[in-house]
C-alpha cells in the first residue's frame, strides 16, 4: 500500500459536511481531521494491516459518503443495484511540483435491501495499482442510524470483518437537502461534459458561515444519487472536487455480504 494513496484517500473527508434548514455549515476543522487520519494510516503501511488500522480509516471514509457526502444529502435516491463512481482532484495554492498523481476513483454502490428495510452499501476507492484498492460493504439498520456489520479489504489483504465497540457504529440523525434549502441556493442551471454525457445539472452554492470558502453542487435526476459534480473551495486557494466519472446497474458484493 502506497503512502500516497493513504494522502489522497484522506482529502474525501472535506465531504464530511453537515445541513441544516438554514444553509450548509462547513467545519474547517474538516481539513486538519483528514490530513491527521491520512498521517497516522500512513505511519502504519510498513506494518501489518490489522482489524483495528481497518476501524481507524473505515469509519471517516463510511461518513464521508453515507451521511453528509451523498447518503442523507443525496438530492436523487439510489435504487438496488445502481453504482456510481467520482474521480477526486486536490488543489493546492502552494503544491510542491513533482512527479504527476495518479487519478483517484471513489466507487459507491447499493448493494441490495434485506426484507427487515436493511440495506448492504459498498464504497471503494482505488487507484492504478491493485494494491492500492480499498473496499469497505457496510449494512446498514433500516432506519440508517447505525451500521449493523461491515466487511473491508485493502490492496491484496483478506476480507476483514469489521467489529466495533458498543455505540462507535452509529451516526448522527439524518439530514437531507429539503427543496426549500436547494432553491433558496441554487444558482441555475448548468451544462456539464463528464466523459462523452454532458448532463443538464442543477448549481446549487453554500458558503461557510465563517466566510472562509463555500461548496457548490451540481445535481442531476439522470444520476443515481443524483451528484455529477462537488468542489469545497477556501480562501487560501485551495480546492477539493469530485466529478462523476461512470454510473450504472447491477452493482453487487464484491466481499461476500448476504
Amino acid at each position: 500500500m502506497h503512502r500516497s494513496t493513504f494522502g489522497l484517500l484522506a482529502g474525501v473527508l472535506v465531504l464530511s459536511l453537515c445541513a441544516s434548514g438554514c444553509g450548509l455549515i462547513m467545519d474547517t476543522a474538516i481539513d486538519s481531521a483528514g490530513e491527521e487520519v491520512g498521517e497516522s494510516i500512513g505511519q502504519q503501511i510498513a506494518a501489518e494491516i490489522t482489524g483495528p488500522l481497518y476501524r481507524v480509516y473505515a469509519w471517516p471514509l463510511m461518513a464521508a459518503y453515507f451521511w453528509a457526502g451523498g447518503y442523507w444529502l443525496a438530492w436523487h435516491p439510489y435504487q438496488p443495484g445502481e453504482w456510481t463512481k467520482w474521480k477526486h482532484e486536490v488543489e493546492e495554492a502552494e503544491s510542491e511540483e513533482g512527479a504527476p498523481k495518479q487519478p483517484l476513483f471513489v466507487e459507491k454502490a447499493f448493494i441490495k435491501r434485506n426484507d427487515d428495510g436493511s440495506e448492504w452499501w459498498r464504497i471503494k476507492a482505488f487507484q492504478q495499482n491493485p494494491e492500492d484498492t480499498v473496499v469497505f460493504e457496510a449494512l446498514f439498520a433500516a432506519d440508517r442510524t447505525h451500521v449493523v456489520r461491515m466487511l473491508g479489504k485493502i490492496g491484496t489483504n483478506p476480507v476483514e470483518n469489521i467489529t466495533f465497540k458498543e455505540g462507535e457504529n452509529t451516526f448522527p440523525a439524518p439530514n437531507a437537502f429539503e427543496e426549500s434549502v436547494l432553491a433558496k441556493h441554487s444558482v441555475g442551471t448548468v451544462e456539464m461534459a463528464s466523459g462523452t454525457v454532458t448532463w443538464s445539472t442543477n448549481h446549487v452554492r453554500f458558503k461557510a458561515h465563517d466566510a472562509s470558502g463555500q461548496a457548490d453542487f451540481f445535481f442531476s435526476d439522470q444520476v443515481p444519487g443524483g451528484l455529477v459534480k462537488y468542489q469545497f473551495s477556501n480562501n487560501q486557494g485551495n480546492s477539493y472536487k469530485i466529478l462523476l466519472d461512470g454510473h450504472g446497474a447491477g452493482a453487487t458484493s464484491e466481499l461476500g455480504a448476504h
